[in-house]
């Protein structure tokens, strides 16, 4: 509580996650015993620096059955924020397999995940590739996958 006249701080937290490379802007409202300003309201906004550079940020698998379904998902760690992929793991199993490569790129070491699909049957999936970092800023990177998968090409069922 602040007196009257008096000065205080007022401590705020926010939570940036998941807003890398993007505009933050939160709402906070001070209740206070002023009958003129019993609410006051208060904006902060900011850039969000990124991480990493991850392109594109979800994978969207769509295909037949009788082709090859496949995408890749470049990770290039930003200078200001260098990190190493240490480990990486599947949420379930099946219907994807994929493989992460360290490759030389303009700002040093960066990445390359293969994710390619496994599925025999036609239907849809979601899953998610978890890529761990020696990083105390971010541990983990995460990486969502949707599938979409049919029997045969749209393209060539039409007459």
């Amino acid at each position: 509580m602040i007196p009257p006249g008096e000065e205080g701080k007022v401590a705020i937290k926010v939570n940036t996650k998941g807003y890398g490379g993007r505009t933050l802007k939160k709402y906070i409202y001070i209740i206070t015993n002023d009958e003129k300003n019993s609410k006051l309201k208060l904006t902060i906004a900011g850039e969000v620096e990124s991480f990493a550079l991850i392109t594109p940020k979800k994978i969207k698998l769509r295909g037949s059955l009788d082709k090859p379904v496949t995408a890749n998902v470049k990770i290039v760690p930003k200078k200001k924020y260098p990190f190493k992929i240490i480990s990486t793991r599947l949420k379930k199993e099946g219907y994807i397999k994929y493989d992460l490569k360290k490759i030389n790129g303009s700002n040093g070491h960066e990445y390359l995940l293969y994710v390619e699909n496994i599925k025999k049957k036609k239907g849809r999936y979601f899953n998610v590739i978890y890529l761990t970092t020696d990083s105390k800023i971010k541990r983990e990177i995460k990486i969502s996958i949707y599938g979409d998968i049919f029997k045969k090409d749209v393209q060539e069922g039409k007459n």
